[in-house]
């Protein structure tokens, strides 16, 4: 069990922006097929905050927008790296998520 979570598009007549790109592979692979669906693209994925459930989607959304920004506020980026620590990742989401995160750690970089 896990508390629901959501994410928001944000488009304009071709182009979008993510927002919180959800937790699993499978879930973030659905969500980047609606978007697709919708005739949208994705120029940028935003992260609202530091916790991994609002970032650790984001490569199975990459893997159908490559060209897409991966970003967050510039404390939510400095924060989010923690979360691939075995603290956190090790201790916390992996025994919650057993294979169901992905392999690529990737972390938002401060946006500009």
């Amino acid at each position: 069990m896990w508390c629901p979570t959501a994410s928001t598009l944000i488009y304009g007549e071709r182009d979008a922006v993510l927002v919180d790109p959800l937790l699993t592979v499978d879930e973030s692979r659905r969500l980047a097929d609606w978007v697709v669906a919708q005739g949208k693209n994705v120029t940028t994925i935003f992260v609202t905050h530091a916790h991994g459930d609002h970032f650790f989607g984001a490569p199975a959304v990459l893997d159908h927008f490559p060209q897409a920004r991966l970003v967050a506020a510039a404390d939510v980026s400095a924060h989010a790296a923690a979360q691939w620590g075995s603290a956190w990742f090790d201790g916390f989401w992996q025994p919650r998520f057993p294979d169901q995160i992905s392999d690529r750690h990737l972390v938002p970089r401060a946006a500009a």
